[in-house]
């Protein structure tokens, strides 16, 4: 494969309305697989820009031939949480995952913790669809559980939401 993923971390309000439009495009995309417990979309401009207000946005970004960055693969928003760099919305385009990428985006987040010295990074995420098992194959550890009802996050079903952390200095 000659495709190189490069990264980029950017302060969002530096974002172009083109820029948070495929990011928009790009996180619902990635979401759709998880429809039968959240059928609405993830996210949209109008819900994006307050989410990621005050925050940094991580893009993967393709390029095909290490010249022109050309099409955004993957992306994260991070924050200061307290003690931790807490890392939200991550998403990788579908055509991206399974390769890599996602692991790329947690070795970014957790790079970018150690830069700014706070000695953990933490998410939440929803058990049934399977982040827990992911992330705890990358060595984050479950730190809180919360049963959430129908209707949380726009879900259809009940499901258990957890916070889950990894130290990283």
């Amino acid at each position: 494969m000659t495709e190189q993923i490069q990264v980029k971390v950017v302060a969002a309000d530096s974002l172009s309305h083109d820029e948070v439009q495929r990011l928009v495009t790009l996180i619902n995309n990635a979401y759709a697989r998880h429809r039968w417990l959240f059928p609405n979309q993830r996210t949209s401009v109008e819900g994006f820009l307050p989410e990621i207000a005050d925050a940094d946005v991580i893009l993967l970004l393709l390029s095909p031939d290490r010249a022109a960055l050309t099409e955004i693969v993957g992306t994260a928003y991070v924050h200061v949480d307290n003690d931790a760099l807490y890392f939200g919305m991550a998403a990788v385009d579908p055509r991206y995952q399974g390769q890599g990428s996602g692991g790329k985006l947690l070795e970014t987040v957790e790079e970018v913790a150690r830069q700014r010295k706070l000695a953990k990074t933490r998410l939440v995420a929803a058990v049934e669809i399977g982040n827990e098992a992911y992330y705890q194959k990358r060595g984050y550890k479950t730190v809180a559980t919360l049963d959430c009802p129908p209707g949380t996050w726009g879900s259809v079903a009940a499901y258990k939401r957890v916070t889950m952390e990894k130290q990283v200095l």
